[in-house]
C-alpha cells in the first residue's frame, strides 16, 4: 500500500493532512469526492441491473422450457 493510500484509508491521518488545506482546496477535493461517489452509484446500479436482467431471463426461460417453447419460436411471432 503506498502512502496515498495508507493515509485516504485513515479518516484521522486524511483529516488532519485536510486541516491545512484552503477552503477553495477544501471545495476541490469535494467536488472530486462528488464525482467519485457518483460514478461509483451509477456502477453499482448497473451492475444491479445486469443482475436483475440476468435474473429475469433465467426465469423466463425456465418458464418457457415449462411450456415447452423455444426461443426459436419466441423470436419468430414476436414483431420485428
Amino acid at each position: 500500500m503506498t502512502d496515498t493510500e495508507a493515509v485516504l484509508r485513515n479518516p484521522q491521518t486524511f483529516r488532519s493532512i485536510l486541516r491545512s488545506a484552503t477552503l477553495s482546496q477544501l471545495q476541490a477535493v469535494q467536488a472530486n469526492l462528488n464525482e467519485l461517489i457518483d460514478e461509483c452509484r451509477v456502477q453499482n446500479e448497473q451492475r444491479q441491473l445486469e443482475r436483475k436482467g440476468k435474473r429475469v431471463l433465467a426465469d423466463m426461460r425456465s418458464l418457457m422450457a415449462k411450456a415447452g417453447i423455444s426461443m426459436e419460436e419466441l423470436q419468430s411471432v414476436l414483431p420485428k
